[in-house]
This record gives C-alpha cells, sequence and structure tokens, in this order.
C-alpha cells in the first residue's frame, strides 16, 4: 500500500499517516502506529521498513534579534528558516498603577505589575510613611527612635519606640546621694595666696596663684587677698584717702591748669598764675598768587614768599607728540608721544539716544553702542488731549513716566506724578494696554480735570478734561522685549 507518514506536530517523513508520538529531536520511535487507507486498519509498522526515508533528526537555533532555525535530516542534509523571533518592540509605564505593557513584533501586548516606592517621609509618630504604585509593604512602618529616657541608680536608659528594640541602659554615671561639693573654704590657708575649699567628703581642694604684683621706679610687692596696700607721696606729692574708698593724689609744685595761643603766642595758666612761653614760627595760610606759585602767611620768622611751582602752564601737539610746558623752567618740559596727527583721530561726530542703549556716531563710520537703559526726557505743549510719546508695542513690553504738569491760562494748577502702563495682548490676540496715573500731587487749582493714559499702540497721552492748554515734562523710560 502506498503510504505518507505525517507525524502529529504535522512533520513529513515518508509513506503512511503516523499516530505515533515523534520526539522533540525528530527521531522516530522503532515501533510506530500507521493506518492503511485500503482497509482502514491499524497496524504496527517497523521502523526498520522505512529506512530509505529522510526525516530530521536535529535543529539549532543561532543569533541574534532575528534568528536562523537550521534544520539537519537524517541524509546530512539542512533546511534554514530565517527571521524565528519573537521580541518585544516597545512598552509604555502606566504610572498610576506601576504597570509595564510590552509590546511584541507579532502585535501582542502583556503586561508586568511594578511595585515602586516613590516617596519615604516621617509619620510625625516615631515611624515613616511610604508612597508609591503597585503592591507596596505595611505602612507606616515603625523604626526604632529613641522617644524617651531615665536616670536611675547612676544608670541613663534609652527607650526604643514600641520596643522594637531592647532599650539601651548605659551605666557609671553615680548617684545624686553620691556627688562631691564644697561645703566651705578659707582664704590664705595654709598659706598666703592660697584658697582652700571644703568638701563634703572631708576632703580640700586647695587653689593658689591668688596674689598680684606691683613694681616701681625701684623694688616691687606681692600682695595677697587680705593684704594692705599702702600710697605715699614723695616731694611735691600729697596722698590722701578719704576712708570712702578714693585716694587722691595733691601736687605740691606748681602746675599746669590751662593755656591758650593768640597769633602764635603761647601763654600757659600754671597753679601760680600765667607764663607766657613765647612764639611759634608757624604757617597759617597758603594762597595761589595768580602767577603760578602760591604766597603763604603766618607768624614768626617764615621763608621767601611767593614760592614759584612746576605748574603746568601750557601745551603744544605737534606730528604727534604732546608737549607740557613748566612754569619758569622749574622742570624740564614734559613731552607725551604717540598721539599721530590731527587728521588720523577718530573722534565722536554725532549720537542718538533708545531706551535700551545710547550710539555714538564716528568720524569713520563706524558706531560705538553703550548697552544700558536710557531715561530719556520729553515735552509737550498744546490744548486738549496731546501726545506726550509713542513707543513700539512690539519692541517695549512697559513704560515708566515721572512728570510735571503746568495748566497754563484759565487755570492755575501744577502736578507732579508717577505713570506706568504695560502693553500685552487679550485671549483673542487683540493688542491691550493697562496703565495707571498713581501718586499725584496737585498744587494750585486746574480748570477742568487732567491725567494721563496710553493707547494699544504705544501712544503715551496728556489728556485734558476741557480745552485748556497744558505744558508737560516728563522723564520716562521703556522696558524693552
Amino acid at each position: 500500500m502506498a503510504h505518507e507518514l505525517v507525524a502529529r506536530n504535522g512533520l513529513r517523513v515518508s509513506g503512511s499517516t503516523f499516530l505515533g508520538d515523534v520526539q522533540l529531536d525528530q527521531t522516530l520511535s522503532n515501533t510506530i502506529l500507521a493506518l492503511d487507507p485500503s482497509n482502514n486498519e491499524v497496524n504496527f509498522l517497523s521502523l526498520a521498513s522505512f529506512s530509505g526515508d529522510t526525516f530530521i533528526t536535529s535543529g539549532t537555533l543561532s543569533g541574534t534579534g532575528d534568528s536562523t532555525l537550521v534544520l539537519t535530516d537524517n541524509q546530512g542534509g539542512t533546511v534554514s528558516i530565517a527571521d524565528v523571533n519573537i521580541h518585544v518592540t516597545g512598552g509604555t509605564l502606566n504610572g498610576g498603577t506601576g504597570a509595564l505593557t510590552f509590546t511584541n513584533n507579532q502585535g501582542t501586548d502583556f503586561s508586568v505589575e511594578v511595585a515602586a516606592v516613590t516617596g519615604l517621609t516621617y509619620n510625625n509618630d516615631w515611624d515613616v510613611a511610604l508612597a508609591g504604585y503597585g503592591t507596596l509593604g505595611t505602612s507606616p512602618i515603625e523604626l526604632p527612635f529613641i522617644t524617651g529616657a531615665t536616670l536611675n541608680g547612676g544608670s541613663l536608659t534609652l527607650e526604643i519606640n514600641q520596643g522594637l528594640e531592647s532599650d539601651i541602659v548605659v551605666s557609671g554615671f553615680g548617684t545624686l546621694t553620691g556627688d562631691t561639693f564644697v561645703t566651705g573654704g578659707t582664704i590664705n590657708s595654709p598659706a598666703p595666696g592660697t584658697m582652700r575649699l571644703r568638701l563634703n567628703d572631708n576632703s580640700n581642694v586647695d587653689v593658689t596663684g591668688l596674689e598680684f604684683f606691683t613694681t616701681g621706679d625701684s623694688g616691687g610687692s606681692t600682695f595677697y587677698n587680705g593684704s594692705r596696700i599702702n600710697f605715699r607721696g614723695g616731694p611735691g606729692l600729697n596722698v590722701v584717702d578719704d576712708g570712702n574708698l578714693t585716694i587722691t593724689t595733691f601736687l605740691d609744685q606748681p602746675y599746669v591748669s590751662g593755656g591758650s595761643i593768640t597769633n602764635n603766642s603761647i601763654t600757659l595758666n600754671t597753679s601760680v598764675g600765667t607764663t607766657n612761653i613765647g612764639t611759634i614760627d608757624a604757617l597759617t595760610a597758603v594762597t595761589y598768587s595768580s602767577a603760578w606759585d602760591v604766597a603763604f602767611a603766618g607768624t614768626g620768622t617764615l621763608g621767601t614768599t611767593p614760592v614759584a611751582l612746576p605748574f603746568i602752564t601750557g601745551a603744544t601737539l605737534n606730528g604727534g607728540s604732546l608737549t607740557l610746558e613748566i612754569n619758569d623752567g622749574l622742570e624740564s618740559d614734559i613731552v607725551v608721544s604717540g598721539f599721530g596727527t590731527l587728521t588720523g583721530d577718530t573722534f565722536v561726530t554725532g549720537a542718538t539716544v533708545d531706551y535700551p542703549e545710547a550710539t555714538l556716531e564716528r568720524n569713520d563710520g563706524n558706531t560705538v553702542v553703550i548697552d544700558s537703559e536710557q531715561t530719556i526726557r520729553v515735552t509737550s505743549s498744546g490744548a486738549g488731549t496731546q501726545v506726550l510719546f509713542n513707543v513700539d508695542p512690539l519692541t517695549y513690553g512697559a513704560v515708566h513716566v515721572e512728570y510735571y504738569l503746568n495748566e497754563k491760562g484759565g487755570g492755575t494748577g501744577y502736578r507732579s506724578g508717577f505713570f506706568t502702563a504695560v502693553f500685552g495682548k487679550d485671549p483673542e490676540g487683540t493688542d491691550t494696554v493697562e496703565f495707571a496715573d498713581w501718586s499725584t500731587v496737585d498744587l494750585g487749582t486746574f480748570s477742568s480735570g487732567v491725567e494721563l493714559d496710553a493707547t494699544a499702540n504705544g501712544e503715551i497721552r496728556v489728556v485734558a478734561g476741557g480745552a485748556q492748554s497744558m505744558d508737560c515734562i516728563a522723564n520716562t523710560r521703556a522696558v524693552k522685549l
């Protein structure tokens, strides 16, 4: 009979249709059941009867990523199947649940639940609390903090929270009843300069060095607590102790009690009268005498006046050298070279000022920009509403104005104030402006109301309630975007 052998897993081997099991290494068992289609009978077949058939005997999977499966048959031939690989191509993390969802190259998703701690906080009750997602452990978690302490019988016991650990006992402190303390003391005992402290345990502590020393032009002394210091006068000196902790030394000889100086003549006041000790030479004034010299005045014998000094009296620039001329040739003229010539000099010919910067124009066609926020002074004069100045809202986001107003003609009003405005766009994208005229001070009376305002297109205006004429002087600044 003609047979076709097909394993359960669909592997086609030869002839009949096999109903027996085929091993993973594709090796057939010695005896196998086969169905005979001519009579529909199932018979045992010997593997030996199919010795000429070709079948798979082994296989290997190699490579990373898209791997290759190589199948080897019993005749030594091979069959290669490429791109045998199922791998993850992407994934997402659900931050609320902590689930990781992976997608493979077959379009199939699978999820992995992740438990993760995202925060750890002290819970104000000797424990810590956990925060995160997924399945976390018990929270809060009691920890072995030291929550109290007691001192008893010379031992310090540190109490541990909830009894999570054994209490910590530190011994060796002694007891209150065993403390040693001072009960009394004596000075200069057992020797001068010593203080003996008596303790409650009948022992003594001696503190020495309680003394100080004096020295004079000759000789010296050592004094202890309780010693007496004697102050005695000498020739011309008299020492008096008032018995109330005050000692006064009097001078028996004439002494200076004051003095004065007039026109550099010095007079001393003494205990027996006044004494003039003479006139001193002194400079009392120095003046420039308008002839490249100085003159001085004073008392006593002074030097020659006026005194010519080496002032710079003139200068010339020639051939790139600057010569500084010295008065009366007292010193050599000073020559400074390296200036070049006047025709080659570079200098500023003009300038323009804008709020964020000042631009200096040079004679060589170049410009120098000073990048610093500027204050610009503006003025306006007229009747009714008048534009004080303009800014571009696309360039400047805000303006600040310090202003002074003066009504001409019908009124006597004066005003000083601060004005500010900010430019922007509303939710629909339309240009808009907000402004405030604040911190104003009025003097006199205006014939009608007057204020400063701003428009969305960047005009800063003086708005008069009537047709009165107003002068406005303002210092302005603008904030560049």
